[in-house]
């Protein structure tokens, strides 16, 4: 799927023959899988910094539990900003994101039902 939105921090697609290192690495930017029938490819929201189906696997049918109703809150972050590093960046981005809540908040998206 083409995602022109997508930021990719390292621009390198890791595959399962060109990486040694696959399970210790966490990032988005990996090839193209199979999922097979009954499971499903489950992704975080972070996708350079989530542990999810890239990492674990697809997730069985059985192990789902409910599904998503509401967006209850979204904010237009700038790009890249909760992939940087350290303790008192992600102090800065919470200040940042508590100051500009009302005029950074994507009110259309904020409370969406999802059908």
């Amino acid at each position: 799927m083409k995602e022109s939105y997508v930021y990719h921090k390292d621009p390198v697609i890791y595959s399962k023959e060109n990486s040694f290192i696959m399970d210790y690495i966490k990032r988005d930017n990996f090839e193209i899988d199979y999922i097979p029938k009954g499971y499903f490819f489950v992704m975080g929201d972070n996708r350079d910094n989530s542990y999810d189906s890239r990492y674990w696997g697809p997730l069985k049918r059985s192990y789902i539990k409910g599904r998503p109703w509401i967006i209850y809150w979204s904010y237009k972050a700038k790009k890249g900003q909760y992939t940087v590093k350290g303790a008192g960046n992600q102090v800065k981005n919470m200040i940042n994101s508590l100051l500009h809540i009302f005029t950074k908040t994507r009110w259309k998206r904020t409370l969406k039902l999802i059908r």
